[in-house]
């Protein structure tokens, strides 16, 4: 037994000189998400830290994930704390379990251009993120009127386009005048 003993405390010694000659791995950037309230005004807030600092003066760009791709709300840089904000539209409703799927990714500085993160932050209470009113947003259910407009245009377009082939192939099958 006392070999034993000898044994183990010279492997816990060997262990430990190792260890105190290890340099500190690096600690890749972290980015958060959260979501906060200034001046009455919804916001989300992301704040990236290198190790235990904050990293100051890189670029962060927001997103939402919606059902067919992702919604860009802003791009802001962040300030000495580490973090930047963008405001969240009050009438951007959540997904069906209350949340919001944000995306952050850091696009300057470039060494930290692969720095990411998808987050599932809680929305705002669903009578305060219904439209009030018959407000028209591109994600309220009612399209926005030059969008109407746009889209009619396009399908009287299209529409006269088929109605003047199938004239014209009507008056060539009579054998009448090409007006």
């Amino acid at each position: 037994m006392p070999r034993f003993t000898a044994l183990f405390a010279i492997w816990i010694l060997a262990a430990s000189s190792l260890a105190q000659g290890q340099t500190p791995v690096p600690q890749a950037p972290v980015l958060s998400a959260k979501t906060d309230v200034e001046d009455g005004h919804r916001m989300l807030v992301a704040t990236l830290m290198d190790g235990s600092k904050p990293v100051a003066n890189a670029t962060i760009t927001f997103s939402l994930k919606r059902s067919f791709g992702s919604m860009v709300l802003g791009q802001d840089t962040t300030l000495d704390d580490g973090t930047a904000a963008v405001a969240l539209p009050s009438t951007l409703p959540t997904d069906p379990d209350g949340t919001y799927r944000v995306s952050l990714q850091v696009t300057a500085p470039a060494e930290l251009a692969a720095v990411a993160g998808e987050y599932s932050l809680p929305g705002a209470p669903r009578e305060a993120a219904a439209p009030p009113g018959d407000r028209r947003e591109l994600w309220s259910r009612h399209a926005p009127i030059p969008l109407l407009i746009s889209l009619a245009a396009i399908l009287a377009a299209v529409w006269g386009t088929y109605a003047f082939v199938v004239r014209q192939l009507l008056l060539i099958k009579k054998g009448g005048s090409h007006a």
